[in-house]
């Protein structure tokens, strides 16, 4: 459910949202299409990756960062809960301020990244919308740690589209806070990263 509210959610109430909307189903029909970055015509995509450490420690950092849902850990985004494991199947809720509406979203991890071999290492996840969502689509969180470098990538990959025709007028400006959340999330991670 998108609940829209002038006062912030209580937690006992996103506790019931988080519950309810957990059974619906996908708001979209590629779902995993993060993998590929080539969703259906269509789509808003967008893609964003930076270099925020070196070697193997911030790599580790950074990985323990997104376990702990860091890019979402923002003055005006924030995930419900910051212990949920992730892992494909499981459910999370964020919690959004834009233009003083709050704003509760669920959606269902879709599939998890854990890999490393001799040139590289990744780990990341991603997820995808319910029913009820602002928006449809998925989207790509994603560490890398390119061996050959030492650098350490963190990036952001979704393809999205208004989930109703009053949100397509403000089109737009769901891009800009889309870009504007991916930007301020890539710089969390870099900071935690810092942090460690």
């Amino acid at each position: 459910m998108n609940t829209l509210s002038l006062i912030k959610p209580s937690i006992a109430s996103l506790g019931t949202v988080l519950e309810g909307d957990s059974l619906l189903p996908f708001s979209y029909e590629q779902v995993g299409g993060t993998r590929s970055g080539v969703p259906s015509p269509g789509w808003t995509t967008a893609e964003e990756r930076r270099v925020i450490g070196h070697g193997e420690a911030d790599f580790q950092a950074a990985v323990v960062a997104l376990r702990r849902w860091v890019p979402f850990d923002l003055a005006w985004v924030f995930a419900v809960r910051s212990d949920v494991p992730l892992e494909p199947g499981e459910h999370f809720a964020f919690l959004s301020r834009t233009l003083g509406i709050w704003s509760v979203n669920v959606c269902r991890i879709v599939y998890t990244e854990d890999e490393q071999d001799d040139q590289s290492a990744r780990f990341g996840f991603a997820y995808g919308t319910l029913e009820m969502h602002a928006v449809r689509g998925e989207e790509r969180f994603l560490v890398e740690w390119d061996k050959a470098t030492d650098e350490v990538f963190f990036g952001v990959r979704k393809f999205s589209q208004p989930a109703s025709a009053l949100l397509r007028v403000f089109g737009p400006v769901t891009r800009w806070l889309q870009d504007h959340f991916t930007n301020q999330a890539i710089d969390r991670m870099a900071a935690a990263v810092v942090d460690a």
